[in-house]
């Protein structure tokens, strides 16, 4: 849809497949999307390994 800044349509569970470290890709460009329009800069996470 031209109008809108970001369109998502699935049929599967994405969020099974995410871990707080390890988002699923598609979560992660949601996330990426909305913090584009909003104009908010995120720094990359990096977890120490355990």
């Amino acid at each position: 849809m031209a109008d809108h800044p970001f369109m998502l349509g699935t049929q599967f569970h994405p969020e099974f497949l995410s871990r707080p470290t390890r988002p699923h890709p598609l979560f992660k460009a949601f996330i990426e999307a909305a913090c584009e329009y909003a104009g908010v800069t995120v720094q990359p996470f990096e977890m120490e390994a355990i």
